[in-house]
């Protein structure tokens, strides 16, 4: 059976109908960024992370501030420091305890939604995939269109076409 076949459904499409995602807000790319973050299966984040990596490459240069954005919002969260152990205090074997629970405490909760619970911040792997992606964008850009980086072609471009 094919997973594409209509009626098929994969783990991910039962998880993100059970959690009711609004895939219109981000886009399928904020989606697939959010289950970075959620999914466990290595397969399964390769393979999303290839999936984000073509749509990066078709769609980058033409919705440029929307996938700026996406990136933006994933590199910029941050967790709640009033939860974390400073470093400063001599304690980085009970902080990496402590975040290792964290973790665990991410992955077993997963099918509970509770809407009281804080935003988790993107795992540090996805920040990493989140600046890989600028630094593709830029490529991207770079070699779509040198007006991305030159400003008086920038301003004579809009003046030909002002939308």
């Amino acid at each position: 059976v094919s997973p594409f076949a209509p009626g098929a459904s994969s783990r991910s499409d039962i998880h993100c109908r059970h959690q009711g995602v609004n895939i219109t807000e981000t886009g399928l790319e904020g989606l697939l960024f959010g289950m970075l973050d959620r999914e466990t299966d290595r397969k399964l984040c390769s393979d999303i992370h290839d999936t984000l990596g073509h749509m990066l490459s078709s769609l980058a240069v033409e919705k440029l501030s929307h996938w700026l954005m996406l990136c933006k919002d994933v590199l910029a969260a941050s967790s709640d420091m009033s939860t974390a152990t400073p470093l400063s205090s001599g304690k980085d074997e009970e902080f990496e305890k402590k975040d290792e629970m964290d973790d665990d405490t991410m992955f077993t909760t997963l099918g509970e939604e509770d809407k009281s619970k804080p935003f988790v911040a993107p795992r540090w792997a996805t920040r990493v995939f989140a600046a890989d992606c600028l630094c593709r964008i830029i490529n991207l850009c770079e070699n779509a269109d040198q007006a991305h980086f030159d400003l008086a072609m920038a301003r004579s471009a809009k003046l030909r076409n002002p939308t």
